[in-house]
């Protein structure tokens, strides 16, 4: 029985693949044509609905996926509450997790964190934004009563420098979304 060599595809390969089979091309034709079994073009067009598709060959699990799973739940949790969290914080908790699991040869180190990262689309930006409700109050209750202490010549416009003085971390850690400013 010979062994069949493993084919890497390219990602324009792999995006031919996808437009093919959208356009009604089976799954048997394009197996003959690109050397592969049916069942490596049906993984190709399911995989083309996960958005790590692109980024990477091959993507593996954790080995503690119970770790994993915690983890990315905590991270969820922190993050619709509106807490920053940093990577020494998620590599603590991460060590945590796998104490209460009763795993003993775990030691969260950062490249582990940062595979994390990669698994759940998670990327680190910088802090923006601004409460609506206390600009507005603002306007209503301090601005009239400043405005009369200064002469035209004497106010500037500071809206692009960011000044947010409630701010305890420079980065923090957010899952990747993709919107639009919509105008």
């Amino acid at each position: 029985m010979s062994s069949q060599r493993r084919k890497a595809f390219t990602i324009e390969e792999k995006g031919a693949v996808i437009c093919r089979l959208e356009n009604g091309e089976s799954n048997s034709c394009l197996a003959k044509e690109f050397g592969v079994g049916h069942s490596t073009i049906s993984m190709i067009f399911k995989e083309s609905f996960n958005s790590n598709v692109l980024k990477a060959k091959r993507l593996r699990k954790s080995r503690q996926e119970n770790v994993d799973q915690a983890l990315i739940q905590w991270f969820k949790n922190m993050r619709n509450k509106g807490i920053p969290i940093s990577g020494p914080m998620l590599q603590e908790k991460a060590n945590g997790f796998a104490a209460r699991f009763g795993i003993l040869d775990f030691n969260c180190s950062a490249s582990w964190i940062s595979r994390f990262k990669v698994r759940h689309n998670i990327v680190a930006g910088k802090i923006v934004g601004v409460d609506q409700n206390s600009t507005t109050n603002w306007l209503i209750s301090v601005w009239p009563n400043l405005r009369r202490q200064f002469s035209d010549d004497e106010i500037f416009n500071a809206d692009e420098t960011g000044l947010f003085y409630k701010l305890n971390l420079k980065v923090k850690i957010v899952e990747e979304v993709t919107y639009r400013k919509i105008e």
